[in-house]
C-alpha cells in the first residue's frame, strides 16, 4: 500500500514550536556574532580610553611641574613676603598714628604716605596673582583637566611637594 496524501493535523503547537526553534537559531547566530564582534571592539575602546587617560595624567604631572617652579620663581623675584610684610607694618603704624595726639596737618602728610605704600604693595601682589591665575588658565588649554587636578587634594600636595623639591634643587645649584 502506498499512500499518496498524509491525513494529519498538525496543530499550533507544532507551528509555534517550529517558529520558536527559528528564532532560537536567528537569536544564537546574531548573539555569537555580537560576541565576536562587538566584546573585542568594547576592549579596544576601553584599551584606547585607558592610553588617553594615562597621557592625560602624564600631561597634567608635567604641568605640575612647569607651575611648581613658576609659582616659586614668582614668589620669589615679586617679593610676596616682604609686600605682606609691607602692608601689615604700614597698617599698623597707620593705627598708631590716627590714635596719636599728633598735628592734623603732620597726620595728613605721614597718613598719604603710608597709605601710598600699602597701596603700592597691594596692587603689587593683586598683579601678581592675576599674572599667575592668567598663567593656571592658559595651562588648562593644554589640558582640559588641568584645573580639576591642580584644585583635587592629590594636585594640591604634589603642587606642594613638587616646589619644595625645587627648593632643594634651586638652593644646590646655586651653590654650586
Amino acid at each position: 500500500m502506498i499512500f499518496t496524501t498524509a491525513s494529519a493535523y498538525l496543530g499550533p503547537g507544532i507551528g509555534g514550536g517550529i517558529l520558536a526553534a527559528t528564532l532560537g537559531i536567528i537569536i544564537a547566530i546574531l548573539a555569537g556574532l555580537i560576541g565576536i564582534i562587538w566584546f573585542p571592539l568594547k576592549k579596544l575602546y576601553k584599551k584606547i580610553q585607558d592610553k588617553k587617560k594615562k597621557r592625560k595624567k602624564l600631561i597634567n604631572h608635567f604641568l605640575s611641574i612647569l607651575i611648581s617652579i613658576f609659582l616659586y620663581e614668582v614668589y620669589i623675584r615679586g617679593n610676596f613676603f616682604e609686600s605682606f610684610k609691607i602692608i601689615l607694618s604700614r597698617t599698623f603704624l597707620l593705627i598708631k598714628l590716627i590714635k596719636s595726639n599728633k598735628k592734623d596737618e603732620i597726620k595728613e602728610k605721614i597718613l598719604f604716605h603710608f597709605i601710598k605704600s600699602i597701596f603700592l604693595s597691594s596692587f603689587k601682589i593683586f598683579l601678581l596673582l592675576i599674572f599667575i591665575t592668567i598663567f593656571i588658565f592658559f595651562l588648562n588649554f593644554v589640558s582640559n583637566t588641568f584645573i580639576n587636578f591642580v584644585l583635587s587634594l592629590l594636585g594640591f600636595l604634589e603642587l606642594i611637594l613638587l616646589i619644595f623639591i625645587y627648593k632643594i634643587i634651586r638652593r644646590k645649584i646655586a651653590t654650586l
